[in-house]
């Protein structure tokens, strides 16, 4: 028990210095990173955006211990990446994502493109994003900011297709 205590112990104090190195860093990406780079946050923050936000229904999508769930949500919850709440007539609570969440929607399809490119699936793409009005496939792109175009949440889909979470 001794030893656990210790390894947790380490755990954390690893975790806390690799959040504080990157906060030092005047890049926004190493800053970025002092945020949601810890363990599961990016997971938690798919799940959040899509939907799953009961504490058990996190925890089994994503098969990791309560404790480290438990952490993790409170830090997100304390870095504006989620609010929990306890809906009127219910005893358990559940965690929204924050528009903070919301915006990370485009380093997660960004993410998931690279798997695509890198690490593809055999049985095809995992996530397929469209166009609601036409069905057009979208991909994430650098454009000349005056062509810029962006969509709302509800003008554009995700389909799974054979992602699993």
């Amino acid at each position: 028990l001794l030893k656990l205590i210790k390894v947790v112990s380490f755990q954390k104090e690893c975790e806390n210095m690799s959040q504080k190195n990157y906060l030092r860093h005047n890049c926004p990406i190493a800053q970025t990173l002092g945020v949601v780079g810890g363990q599961w946050t990016l997971l938690i923050a798919r799940n959040l955006i899509n939907g799953i936000n009961k504490f058990d229904g996190i925890q089994k999508n994503l098969n990791i211990s309560r404790n480290l769930l438990t952490q993790r949500l409170k830090y997100m919850e304390l870095s504006g990446l989620t609010k929990k709440t306890i809906p009127d007539g219910k005893r358990r609570a559940i965690y929204l994502p924050t528009k903070k969440c919301f915006d990370l929607t485009n380093t997660l399809l960004a993410l998931s493109e690279w798997s695509e490119k890198w690490i593809p699936d055999p049985s095809g793409p995992r996530i397929y994003v469209s166009k609601n009005t036409n069905g057009k496939p979208l991909k994430l792109a650098l454009i000349p900011a005056e062509k810029l175009e962006s969509y709302g949440e509800n003008e554009f889909q995700l389909d799974f297709g054979t992602a699993k979470f």
